[in-house]
């Protein structure tokens, strides 16, 4: 009907134009352009149209809701509102129509009624766009899928295939439980801080894995390690190289790991590629070109979007029935239209019709005192606004920009022609945008003026997208409104949107340094090789191996306040489970490593889930969101230029979806775009953002408080300031907030006074678990990398002359050998001293 709607009519866009009239004159103009009888005659068939599309569409989309759609889209409430938004287009459409029929042929109609056509037509072309994008998603797409899905994973298998594969699995459908350790049971944190963190880790697990009397060392006694960034990096890298029949010398005994003894060939290799970003093909040099290379595949699919939207934008207010004969006024092209022209009622009644229901709905909400009903209302509010504010975008705010953006170009100082001001405006942006960054990836301490990167974004973004409608509005021809262009544009998106999501962040990146220098192959002789990709086993692999059970702790992102009191959930991968704790009780989602979904190219997330990719989502500082650290508008500005390292991850409370190869969700361009707008919904999305643990907790202490250990062992290197234990004081307060876990501690030992050292680095606290669990105490010592006057005398004469040490920057990845040695022996002092801690004994 749609087909024979268009052939039928007139002339071309006659719908559009009559619609679009808004006046009597401009009414009963178009209708003699069209000729009385056929005017008529296309609008009893739009009828016709119209009515059919009501008794058709909205049926169908609730057919595909009931049968055919995945089982998310049927949570979601835009999906479950399809069939009445498709009801609402058709009626709409019948309004527009039945009101033209009544003017039609007269030579004074009713310019109230003109206006009418207009609000509801507009309304409805709105409205098919939205029920148009049901049909899809409820019905074409899942119809499709069967035939789809299976040839675009053959397309793109080749590629899956050139990374290579993994060690076997032994799938299991029960976890085993590990063999209790003689003696109460102990758990060891060690906190995130980058290379710095991860140097006094090793330090540290060197000292806790010293030779015991006829006893197993306290690090092979710890039921549990869990970390955090840096901390990740070592406790993963000892887990990897560790993996059933690894092969490193010298080998673990009943008694000692020995794998962090100094003068070990995997310490010694560590040691030589401390500065890991060196590490890869190419050293920093390949992997700036590698980065390089990704931020122009994002930012160009930015560039693109903006580009089509304006090209569309800039192609509607030059059409006739927007504006004729834009950007004049009349005929003889010599006058600008005005902003009278440019505001008639015809353009911004159809807007505002739907923002003042909005508006009505919300008055009428806050009168009531019901929560439910303002939340119901607040839900019918946004739609409407959303309408209203798209209306008023392309049919007022766009002309009214394009007209006065020149003027105001033109006037802007050290310009003479729009296109100079265009540029001084884009200067100034990209000098925002630099500032940004560099601020971001300098500053110790994030100022205000870091987190307005996304205003400058925004910016030249308006400057570009501005600069592509005004030449399409103009009729000019050229570069800014190419038919050529317009393509490109198009086929980027699509070429994006086939690149797998993983891959195109700097998450793989990142991965391969790590692992290159903590992941390393069986040998006996320092350096050993780094251990290849399809040589490393899946985290299911690592299930009875010997030695505590690896946590690895992430942060999955949320857009609103969770439980916790931030915008963000614990995330973990282990051996055994992944878990997001998305809830304050025993109910949180957790899937069996085995069973936990894998994907491939063409569904945009890893193939296979691996103890060094979980290290670099643990470690991924700068991503599109960051938690305690968030940076305002300033993240949109991180995913624009594809500074992320964080990762789309599937739900765990989902699991389910992913069963279904030919129903399972994939993460698609979408994702970019919900990146860019902070938009985060773990309760509801198929896909959780997972990025650094430290923008939670970054101590790693509450989720080894989750195993209720009786001795916690927590190494903090994570960087506050000399005399701040801010990372700690969080960590207390969300262990009491997420697991009513209370921890005592007395930290004045460890505190300066009167510009003296502090006595120690060490201090011993007491942790109360609730009933839930196990409703018993335990021992928490705390040890801190800090200069104390418990610390030996080289570590004492080292400070004296780096007065930075130790607490160099997280963003300083390039250690010397000088200050990474020190950071080890820090470390290792550190370890020495919880050592005696543990074992009762005093200074």
């Amino acid at each position: 009907m749609f087909g024979v709607l268009l052939a039928t009519a007139p002339f071309d866009v006659f719908h559009l134009h009559l619609t679009l009239a808004g006046t009597s004159h401009r009414f009963y103009e178009t209708v003699v352009r069209a000729g009385r009888a056929d005017a008529r005659g296309a609008l009893w068939l739009a009828n016709v149209f119209a009515i059919s599309w009501t008794l058709v569409v909205p049926r169908l989309l609730r057919t595909g809701l009931e049968r055919w759609a995945p089982e998310r889209r049927q949570q979601v409430g835009w999906w479950r509102r399809a069939p009445r938004v498709a009801v609402a287009a058709g009626v709409f459409d019948l309004i527009r129509t039945v009101a033209a029929l009544t003017i039609v042929g007269k030579q004074a109609p009713r310019s109230a009624i003109a206006v009418l056509v207009t609000t509801a037509g507009c309304s409805a072309y709105v409205l098919y766009g939205a029920a148009l994008v049901g049909v899809f998603g409820l019905v074409i797409g899942p119809q499709t899928a069967p035939l789809i899905r299976p040839a675009m994973r053959s397309l793109f298998g080749t590629l899956d295939g050139l990374a290579g594969t993994h060690p076997p699995d032994k799938p299991s459908n029960e976890v085993p439980e590990r063999t209790a350790a003689i003696g109460p049971s102990i758990g060891i944190a060690v906190s995130g801080g980058g290379i710095r963190a991860a140097s006094v880790a090793l330090g540290a697990l060197r000292s806790l894995d010293g030779p015991r009397l006829a006893a197993p060392s306290l690090f092979l006694r710890a039921r549990w390690i869990s970390g955090v960034s840096g901390g990740a990096y070592m406790a993963g890298g000892w887990r990897i190289s560790r993996r059933p029949g690894g092969g490193i010398d010298p080998p673990s005994s009943a008694t000692q790991d020995f794998l962090f003894d100094e003068a070990g060939p995997w310490a010694t290799t560590v040691h030589k590629r401390h500065r890991f970003l060196d590490n890869g093909a190419l050293s920093i040099a390949g992997g700036v070109l590698n980065a390089l290379a990704r931020t122009v595949a994002v930012f160009g699919a930015l560039l693109s979007f903006v580009y089509v939207l304006s090209w569309f934008a800039g192609r509607a207010v030059h059409s006739r029935a927007m504006h004729p004969w834009f950007p004049y006024a009349d005929r003889s092209f010599r006058h600008h239209l005005a902003l009278r022209d440019l505001v008639p009622v015809r353009l911004w009644l159809p807007g505002g019709a739907w923002c003042l229901a909005a508006a009505a709905v919300m008055v009428v909400a806050i009168t009531r005192q019901d929560h439910e009903v303002r939340l119901r209302a607040r839900r019918i509010a946004g739609p409407l606004a959303l309408v209203g504010a798209v209306l008023l975008l392309f049919m007022v705010l766009v002309p009214i920009g394009i007209v006065y953006g020149r003027r105001l170009l033109q006037n802007l100082p050290l310009a003479t022609r729009p296109d100079s001001g265009a540029g001084v405006l884009g200067i100034l942006s990209s000098i925002g945008l630099v500032g940004a960054l560099t601020g971001l990836l300098v500053a110790q301490v994030k100022r205000r003026w870091l987190r307005l990167g996304g205003v400058a974004l925004a910016l030249g973004m308006v400057v570009f997208g501005g600069k592509v409608a005004d030449a399409t509005a103009s009729g000019r021809s050229g570069f800014w409104s190419s038919w050529v262009v317009l393509v490109v544009a198009v086929v980027w998106m699509m070429t994006v949107d086939s690149v797998a999501s993983h891959r195109l962040t700097l998450g793989g990146l990142y991965r391969k340094r790590i692992a290159a220098t903590f992941s390393l192959a069986a040998g006996s002789k320092a350096p050993l090789d780094p251990l290849s990709y399809s040589a490393e086993p899946l985290w299911s692999g690592y299930r009875d191996a010997p030695g505590p059970e690896l946590i690895i702790a992430a942060t999955a992102h949320s857009s609103a306040t969770t439980f916790c009191g931030i915008k963000a959930y614990g995330f973990t991968f282990r051996s055994s489970r992944v878990t997001l704790f998305d809830r304050a009780d025993d109910s949180s989602a957790s899937v069996a490593t085995d069973a936990f979904p894998s994907g491939s190219w063409w569904d945009g997330y890893p193939r296979g889930w691996l103890v060094s990719r979980s290290m670099a989502l643990s470690g991924a500082a700068f991503a599109s969101a960051m938690g305690r650290e968030a940076l305002g508008t300033t993240q949109a500005l991180l995913v624009a230029f594809n500074l992320r390292l964080g990762a789309w991850v599937p739900n765990p409370r989902f699991a389910q979806w992913f069963a279904d190869s030919n129903t399972s969700p994939r993460v698609h361009i979408g994702y970019l775009a919900k990146e860019l707008l902070g938009r985060y919904h773990p309760e509801r999305d198929a896909f959780v953002y997972v990025a650094d643990g430290g923008h939670r907790e970054n101590l790693g202490l509450v989720e080894l408080l989750r195993e209720h250990p009786d001795v916690v062992i927590s190494i903090d290197a994570s960087g506050d300031a000399p005399g701040s234990f801010q990372t700690l004081r969080e960590a207390i307060a969300l262990a009491e907030t997420e697991l009513d876990v209370h921890i005592e501690i007395n930290l004045d030992s460890l505190t300066a006074a009167n510009g003296t050292l502090p006595d120690d680095c060490v201090v011993e606290g007491k942790v109360t678990y609730p009933s839930t669990l196990g409703g018993r105490t335990g021992r928490l010592l705390y040890g801190r990398a800090q200069i104390s006057g418990s610390a030996p005398a080289v570590l004492l004469q080292y400070a004296g002359i780096d007065r930075r040490f130790p607490h160099y920057s997280t963003a300083d990845q390039y250690l010397t050998d000088e200050e990474y040695t020190h950071l080890i022996s820090l470390g290792v002092h550190v370890g020495q001293r919880m050592v005696g801690l543990f074992d009762g004994v005093s200074a």
